[in-house]
């Protein structure tokens, strides 16, 4: 890319953070929490620990990253499955998952959990985890309440609770309920629930023709956070402001992850606290910055200690950003079956 362009990328991507934090900081709580209680995953058994880090960090470098950072969507889930016998479960990793996600905390802010899904498959049934950002829940329940009011729902409705209600409403109801948990533009939300019931309602079932918008994640340039359009539909209003709050996050995230995550380095809880930090040891999402500086200092790079043996360390390589956030809907891959991935499946 010519200098004068990066320049004008990098100076978009600065606008941006600083809006995107004033923004957040015009609606920070007064004071944060302790440090250690902000995703406290220490206290955990040492098995419940790294499984909670290892889920923290596939949630940060997937779609949820837009849910526990900036809360551009009120839930995330699919960072973790697993599935169940009927007859005869078992539920030992139903509870391994859950010990770790009771660590998706920092204050009030989060909740988190496993939906087990009302649908089954042949002699099966399938648990995925999610994660809330409270905030961004109430003002979503807020903006919809005429649809959710009728559920017995208001914005004062915890999201576990939420969450496993519309799990079991009627199906174009449920549908609905997801789009606006995922924070997806009314229009697509809209359209995606009237083409499963044409679909559902049609002789041969055929599948609506649409296309796809996606904003990136570090593990995937598209197909994550992605939402369906009708067919030929440019990228509207609504469509380009999601992408516009959703920006400033994946930048800073790429940065600060190249800081934080890898051998030697300080890894994904501290990452996190580091950036919920205002300064003084107290921490909050609210407190986030997206400008590229940090509120306390970043951490040093790390040292190896020369060994007669060779060490091979592997650094994983973010996902390419692509130069469009359109995705043809032939390009499409194919979803993997459960209901939580019903909003990409181009069935």
């Amino acid at each position: 890319m010519p200098a004068p362009l990066r320049i004008a990328s990098t100076l978009r991507t600065l606008i941006l953070g600083l809006a995107l934090a004033a923004s957040f900081a015009g609606a920070a709580r007064a004071d944060g929490v302790p440090r250690e209680d902000c995703f406290p995953v220490e206290r955990l058994d040492p098995a419940a620990r790294a499984r909670a880090e290892e889920l923290l960090l596939r949630a940060l470098d997937s779609e949820a990253l837009y849910t526990i950072v900036g809360g551009v969507k009120p839930v995330s889930g699919s960072f973790a499955s697993t599935r169940f016998a009927i007859k005869e479960p078992d539920t030992a990793k139903l509870d391994e998952t859950r010990r770790a996600l009771s660590a998706f905390r920092c204050g009030d802010a989060y909740d988190a959990g496993m939906l087990i899904f009302k649908a089954v498959s042949g002699e099966h049934r399938m648990g995925h985890a999610w994660v809330a950002y409270r905030p961004s829940v109430r003002r979503m329940l807020a903006d919809h309440q005429a649809f959710f009011g009728p559920y017995g729902v208001s914005p004062e409705t915890p999201p576990t609770e939420l969450i496993e209600k519309m799990e079991h409403a009627p199906q174009p109801d449920r549908l609905r309920a997801s789009g606006h948990f995922y924070g997806y533009p009314d229009h697509a939300v809209d359209f995606f629930v009237d083409a499963e019931l044409k679909r559902a309602s049609s002789e041969d079932k055929k599948i609506v023709p649409r296309d796809f918008l996606s904003v990136p994640t570090f593990s995937a340039a598209t197909n994550k956070f992605v939402w369906a359009v009708p067919k030929g539909h440019q990228a509207n209003d609504a469509d380009r402001a999601l992408m516009t709050r959703s920006e400033p996050i994946f930048a800073e995230y790429r940065l600060r992850r190249e800081h934080y995550i890898g051998e030697g380095k300080p890894g994904v809880v501290a990452l996190l606290r580091d950036w919920f930090d205002d300064g003084y040891g107290r921490c909050a999402p609210e407190n986030a910055r997206f400008d590229g500086l940090s509120n306390v200092p970043w951490p040093a790079a790390p040292t190896f200690v020369e060994t007669s043996a060779q060490v091979e360390v592997q650094v994983q390589e973010p996902a390419p950003v692509p130069t469009t956030t359109y995705v043809p809907a032939w390009t499409q891959p194919a979803a993997p079956a459960g209901p939580f991935r019903r909003w990409r499946q181009a069935r």
